[in-house]
């Protein structure tokens, strides 16, 4: 074949090739129903290219794909972030300024081709046409006077299946190319891929990493799922070799062509669970093959695997919203990558208007602002994201995963290169070397730039806040129980009739229900739990600061003289002093179950940061939060008010001091729980909630009953009727200044007394207050004994 005609099959070919990319451009950018735009670019002296799966599921027929990957909006954000970094930096390419075409790949191979193809018009001109003076290739219209930036090269692209062919593709033009998350064996092969490189370990140590992690936990027997493509097929061909090295039997080994056939995946998955031996599973997929095997397996309920996820999915939040008992234990291999804090910062000052430069940045939050029902057009004319997401980390955008440090390294590698290739130092760099620029050098120089990168596992175990919950909890059960215990062994004692001993029932049943509650605070967050754990904290908080209420109401009373007769209304009264409580706590519980209905409280994925992911509940409109702590403030007032109310009370009587502590501590509590609801996440805000219902129910308990259960184990002696009747005639004559009469007779004064003092003495004494058949036989004595005891005391009184 004769030179000639060597170089007029080349010019075809580019020809057609050319061609393509006009057809792209015109397809893509306008007929996709996805973007308005597939790419994005900067102007300047040199430039770098960049292959991102934007979008997942590509239909090569109608060039539409289906999902955003929001993590790869990062990526670019990232590639952006570090460009621009360079440009304002005089440590590399002091004075050349750095640009970019950005390009969405669709994670798609022949889409990658074509894509990369539309990068490099240029090189595929100058390479093969240009060079032997033939005719020059076509150019689409909208590009017909656009100046031709000089490539130094390509970032990306993510997976190994879109790399290699693009690898294929520019190693014929000495073109650098770095991929930031491709893992396949088969690119360190330098004799077919010259030009590749990437800053991220091969899939050889990964293979090695899981085999570790299997035989750390003896697992000898496991089923693994592979996505068909070169990914796959060359991981698992490297996990074979090191399982067998292992005596590691693996008992389901299947491929998935195409990850939304899901009879394909529902069949191997019913194949898996014939193996019930096998109770691992390893993916060894990307994330958009895995969220359709793990959905498939949620609906087959397949509990009870562990299930071992790659790296190329293993820090995505979207798996964290599955059923926890189907993913509950997963174990994934990481990548190990570092964290920017100006690079957090960085993200969370993107807004929709100095970020138009990323044209998914806009598409991806009116997707996310139209599932929560804001009007897009209005957020969009404001500029504004809301706080929650920055401050939070929401959703995979301002989740910084170890990729988006791997793309921000493959930019600075290049440019690092391309520093050292021109020859660059701190001030200058030759630009007339720009248009010479020797790219074997560049390769060489690519070669010696070098990044440690590390493989860790993550595994998540239990928590310490669980173990320190439940250790609480069963300690204050146990005084609970020794308390009850005390009081209803002593049940027919002074001190405990004096106490109320149904009301004290109700008081202790409170309390008990408050030390429970901390103990769902642990339960997986489900819709069922979240909105269970709201109700029952308010409730139990609500219905212990009521029982106070009406155990301090009914001896005020008492001692107001308002339920000194035996009479009907007495009668009532006792019953609704326990009735009453109870009624206002089933009130705030359908009140709440109400605003629940209205507000759902469902559980959300909140990243606390680069390697934390929490799930919290949480509401839309938060009304029944709202609704709660007003229940809560309400009984924590009336509470405070009754305390300052009966302060003068009889010592035995007196809990004002008390029922203040445990007020101020209920004060303490919703001051904490407001700010930490709103502004925390995860484990801190549950160990909040459940702290402060057991220090409340150690409050109670501590102030109200350990002094009366000290009196009837260890001091009897005051455990008798004659102490409360002299603490009650003490309060009788220093409380009974006469309302009108400015200066009461020495007579009138004893007949006031005498009446007050009867008033009370029938309030405590009477056969109604009694706890046994016998004191009710004997109410007449007990009376007398009263009087009689009172007026020794009063005569005993100095004049």
């Amino acid at each position: 074949m004769g030179l000639k005609t060597f170089l007029l099959i080349l010019t075809c070919q580019f020809i057609v090739l050319n061609g393509v990319q006009c057809q792209i451009n015109t397809i893509l950018l306008q007929n996709a129903n996805y973007s308005f735009r597939t790419s994005t670019s900067a102007p300047g002296d040199i430039v770098m290219a960049g292959l991102f799966p934007v979008h997942y599921d590509h239909d090569p027929f109608s060039n539409i794909c289906k999902y955003l990957n929001e993590q790869t909006v990062q990526w670019i954000q990232a590639m952006i972030y570090t460009i621009d970094r360079i440009n304002n930096s005089s440590d590399i390419l002091p004075n050349i300024t750095v640009g970019y075409i950005i390009r969405d790949t669709c994670d798609s191979a022949s889409l990658g081709i074509l894509q990369t193809i539309s990068a490099i018009p240029n090189e595929i001109g100058d390479g093969l046409v240009l060079r032997e003076n033939l005719s020059p290739p076509c150019h689409c219209a909208n590009e017909s006077n656009l100046p031709s930036p000089i490539l130094t090269g390509i970032i990306g692209g993510k997976r190994s299946r879109v790399s290699i062919p693009v690898a294929s593709l520019v190693s014929n033009f000495n073109l650098p190319q770095i991929s930031y998350a491709s893992t396949s064996p088969a690119l360190t092969d330098r004799q077919r891929y010259k030009s590749f490189f990437r800053t991220v370990p091969t899939d050889i140590y990964q293979a090695m990493a899981l085999v570790d992690i299997m035989k750390h936990f003896n697992w000898n027997y496991v089923s693994v799922i592979a996505i068909d493509d070169s990914y796959g097929r060359q991981g698992l061909n490297e996990l074979n070799k090191q399982a067998k090295l292992n005596d590691i039997c693996m008992a389901v080994i299947e491929y998935i062509s195409d990850p939304t056939d899901t009879v394909t995946i529902s069949k191997i998955l019913a194949q898996i669970e014939n193996h019930p031996k096998s109770k691992v599973i390893i993916l060894f997929t990307t994330e958009f093959d895995a969220v359709n095997v793990i959905h498939q397996a949620e609906l087959r309920n397949l509990t009870g695997y562990v299930i071992i996820s790659t790296e190329a999915w293993s820090n995505s939040l979207k798996f964290t919203r599955f059923n926890p008992a189907v993913v509950g234990g997963m174990i994934g291999i990481s990548l190990e990558g570092r964290t920017d804090p100006q690079f957090d910062q960085y993200l969370r000052t993107r807004d929709l208007c100095n970020n138009m430069i990323n044209p998914w940045f806009l598409e991806m939050w009116r997707s996310k602002l139209m599932q929560h029902d804001v009007n897009v057009d209005q957020v969009v004319e404001q500029c504004s994201i809301s706080t929650f997401y920055h401050s939070n980390y929401s959703d995979d955008f301002y989740y910084q995963a170890s990729k988006a440090a791997y793309v921000m390294d493959a930019v600075t590698a290049l440019a690092v290169a391309l520093h050292n290739t021109l020859e660059c130092n701190s001030k200058y760099c030759p630009h007339t070397e720009l248009n010479r620029l020797d790219r074997t050098r560049l390769i060489s120089e690519l070669a010696n730039v070098t990044f440690r990168a590390n493989i860790r596992v993550v595994v998540k175990s239990t928590s310490a806040l669980a173990i320190s919950i439940y250790v609480v909890t069963i300690i204050i059960l146990i005084l609970i129980s020794i308390t009850w215990s005390v009081f209803i062994k002593y049940r027919k004692t002074a001190i405990v009739k004096a106490s109320n001993f149904a009301i004290s029932n109700l008081l202790l049943f409170s309390i008990t229900y408050c030390s429970i509650v901390p103990i769902i605070f642990v339960f997986p967050k489900t819709r069922v739990t979240c909105s269970l754990a709201l109700i029952v904290f308010a409730s139990s908080l609500t219905l212990t600061m009521l029982s106070i209420i009406s155990k301090t109401k009914t001896i005020a009373r008492i001692f107001s003289g308002e339920l000194g007769k035996p009479n009907g209304k007495k009668k009532l009264y006792k019953i609704l002093q326990t009735v009453i409580p109870l009624s206002i706590c089933i009130l705030q519980i359908c009140v709440c179950s109400v605003a629940i209905y209205l507000d759902p409280i469902m559980p959300n994925i909140v990243a606390a940061s680069n390697k934390k992911v929490h799930i919290v509940c949480s509401s839309k409109h938060k009304i029944a939060y709202m609704l709660a702590f007003v229940f809560i403030a309400l009984s924590n007032f009336s509470c405070i008010y009754l305390a300052f109310k009966t302060r003068k009370l009889p010592e035995n009587f007196n809990e004002a001091k008390y029922i203040c502590f445990t007020a101020l501590i209920m004060c303490c509590i919703v001051v904490t729980l407001i700010p930490t609801f709103f502004t925390t996440t995860g484990p801190l805000q549950d160990g909040i909630a459940a702290l402060g219902c057991s220090a409340f129910a150690i409050a109670v308990l501590l102030c109200i009953f350990s002094s009366r259960v000290y009196v009837m184990l260890f001091k009897p002696e005051l455990n008798c009727r004659e102490q409360v009747i002299l603490s009650i005639t003490n309060y009788a004559f220093t409380n009974c200044t006469p309302k009108r009469s400015p200066s009461p007779s020495p007579r009138h004064m004893r007949r006031r007394t005498k009446s007050r003092l009867d008033v009370i003495e029938s309030s405590f004494c009477n056969k109604e207050l009694s706890s046994s058949e016998a004191d009710r036989l004997s109410t007449s004595s007990n009376h007398s004994a009263c009087v009689q005891e009172n007026t020794t005391v009063i005569n005993s009184s100095p004049t």
